[in-house]
C-alpha cells in the first residue's frame, strides 16, 4: 500500500492527434486524490508529481490496489492519458465542472466512473530535503521504494521476522512514518507463537517537519495514538548518513538496514 527520477519531461504521444504534454501547472492541479465520491467512494485516484515525476495510486478496496509509474502524460482536447512504466495506460475525460470520468484503463476497470477532486496535496514547504535525500529513506519513492529494517534482525533484509521503518516523504496526501512487524512476524504475534527477537511497540507516526544536516536527516514526528489516531507527543529524531547501508536513530540507540522492495525476502 515504493535510481532517483529526474525531473520528467512529457512526450508527445504518437497515435494521439495534436496531443500535448502536461505543463507543470496541469501537473500539480491533478495532484492529490480523487475520488468517485468524497463521501463514501468505492474508488480513489491517487496522483503524485512533484518528486516522483510522476506516479498515480488506484484503489478500488481490492487486492488489484497499486501504485504505477508514470512514463508519459498528455492532454487531447478534454483527454488526458497515462502511459505506465508497466506498458498499462489510463484515460480520462476532463469535464467543464473540474470532474474527472474515466474512459479506458488497463488496470483497474472504472470506466465511465467520474470522479472529483476530494483531497489536494499536503503542503510541502516544512519537507525541506533534495530527492536524492527523499529516495535514500522514503518507501513511496520508486525505484527502491526502501524500508529500513531493524539490524537486530540477524538476516537483514533476507529476514522473515524483523520490525522496519516504513518512511512516506513522498505524499501526496501526508507524510509520515511508521514501525511495523514484516507479515510473518505479525502472523505469529496473532497465533502466540514465541519469537526470539528483540522488539519495540508498533506505532505510527505523523511527520511535521524533514530536514537536512551536517548529520543526516531530522524528522520531527508527532505519535498517532490508536485507534482513532490522536495526537501523542512531538519529538525530533536523526536518521544518520547510510554507511555500508547502515543508517542509525541515536535518539533510539537503534540501527537500521536500508532494504529496498527487491532485497526483501518478505514485507
Amino acid at each position: 500500500m515504493r535510481a532517483v527520477l529526474a525531473t520528467l519531461v512529457f512526450l508527445l504521444s504518437a497515435g494521439v492527434a495534436n496531443a500535448a504534454s502536461l505543463t507543470s501547472a496541469e501537473q500539480a492541479s491533478l495532484e492529490g486524490q480523487w475520488r468517485n465520491g468524497c463521501s463514501d467512494g468505492d474508488m480513489t485516484v491517487t496522483i503524485e508529481f512533484a518528486v516522483t515525476g510522476g506516479v498515480i495510486w488506484l484503489d478500488d478496496g481490492s487486492e488489484g490496489a497499486d501504485s504505477y509509474r508514470i512514463v508519459s502524460a498528455d492532454m487531447s482536447k478534454d483527454r488526458m492519458r497515462f502511459a505506465l512504466k508497466d506498458g498499462g495506460k489510463i484515460v480520462f475525460f476532463r469535464r467543464s465542472d473540474g470532474k474527472m470520468t474515466g474512459e479506458e484503463s488497463t488496470r483497474l476497470q472504472f470506466e465511465g466512473r467520474t470522479f472529483a477532486h476530494c483531497q489536494k496535496p499536503a503542503d510541502r514547504s516544512a519537507i525541506k530535503l533534495s530527492k536524492a535525500e527523499i529516495a535514500q529513506i522514503s518507501a513511496a519513492m520508486p525505484p527502491d521504494n526502501p524500508v529500513l529494517v531493524d539490524e537486530r534482525a540477524k538476516a537483514g533484509c533476507k529476514a522473515l521476522d524483523y520490525q522496519y521503518l516504513t518512511i512516506d516523504l513522498v505524499g501526496p496526501l501526508d507524510f509520515s512514518m511508521g514501525r511495523w512487524n514484516s507479515a510473518d512476524l505479525a502472523e505469529k504475534e496473532t497465533e502466540n507463537k514465541n519469537v526470539h527477537l528483540a522488539r519495540d511497540e508498533v506505532t505510527n507516526w505523523k511527520i511535521e517537519k524533514a530536514e537536512s544536516t551536517p548529520q543526516g536527516t531530522k524528522l520531527t514526528i508527532t505519535e498517532l495514538i490508536p485507534p482513532n489516531g490522536s495526537r501523542g507527543d512531538t519529538t525530533t529524531i536523526t536518521l544518520t548518513k547510510p554507511v555500508n547501508g547502515k543508517i542509525a536513530i541515536p535518539e533510539w540507540k537503534r540501527s537500521f538496514i536500508r532494504c529496498t522492495d527487491e532485497q526483501l525476502a518478505t514485507h
